[in-house]
């Protein structure tokens, strides 16, 4: 375990880092300890598959909009208002 007073912890930050990698680094500040440990990032969660799949090319693409009609709300694409 390495001690580090405020004012040196500041002055080598980077060495204190360096050191916490190896084990727990104190710092004191007016008789206040600090303890500096390193955290392992939690695990990352693997990517899911697509529930959706897109096999409108518009669609797709984004030139799309939605539309009133008589009916109620219909799809447009710009392939179709052409």
């Amino acid at each position: 375990m390495k001690r580090y007073s405020m004012a040196g912890a500041r002055q080598h930050l980077a060495e204190v880092l360096d050191e916490a990698e190896r084990g727990v680094v104190v710092i004191e500040r007016r008789g206040v300890q600090f303890a500096v440990e390193v955290m392992k990032a939690p695990r990352r969660k693997k990517a899911r598959s697509a529930r959706i799949e897109i096999v409108d090319s518009e669609i797709e693409s984004g030139n799309w909009s939605w539309s009133w009609d008589e009916y109620g709300v219909a799809l447009r694409t710009q392939a179709l208002d052409k």
